[in-house]
């Protein structure tokens, strides 16, 4: 290789880096442009944003703030709710052991007015009986005897025998 061609080849590659260079430059320029337009769009709203995150954050701490206190009365009604349970479950089994004693003395209670309903029962039959035997059988002999009386007297009182008629008709009715 030549120097000539040397020279050239090194020119040529001096070239194509200023052209490279210019190219980055103007690539450079039009970004600062951009950057800048894009800046003074953004600016304005930079207090905004500031505002806002401002606020984001107190609305955070009182978020938190917030949680923290609905964790702590989550965990109190948790213990009561706890507690309550345990009462009723308490008060269940000792009312059901009550249910049970009742429902026992109650059963107990049954079969002994049972066995008084029974014996009253009887002892009402009984005096019945007797009354209807003390009572009944003496009413029944005195009407016996006021029959033969009253039998004895009609006869008295006719004096005569049926007629044959008479004995006829009374015949046909027993018989």
């Amino acid at each position: 290789m030549t120097q000539e061609t040397f020279n050239i080849l090194v020119a040529a590659g001096v070239f194509l880096a200023a052209v490279g260079l210019i190219i980055q430059a103007f690539a450079a320029f039009g970004t600062y442009r951009a950057v800048k337009a894009l800046r003074d769009k953004i600016e304005p709203l930079i207090p905004r944003i500031s505002e806002t995150l401002e606020s984001a954050g107190k609305t955070l701490v009182n978020v938190t703030q917030t949680l923290d206190e609905s964790r702590h009365q989550l965990k109190e009604v948790g213990n009561k709710t706890s507690e309550i349970l345990t009462i009723a479950n308490t008060q269940l089994v000792a009312f059901n052991a009550a249910r049970e004693e009742l429902t026992c003395r109650v059963r107990a209670q049954a079969e002994r007015i049972e066995l008084v309903l029974d014996d009253t029962l009887s002892r009402f039959q009984d005096v019945s009986h007797s009354m209807h035997r003390g009572v009944m059988r003496p009413v029944r002999e005195v009407s016996g005897v006021l029959a033969g009386i009253k039998a004895g007297l009609q006869t008295l009182r006719r004096g005569s025998r049926p007629s044959v008629a008479e004995a006829t008709n009374e015949d046909g009715m027993f018989i």
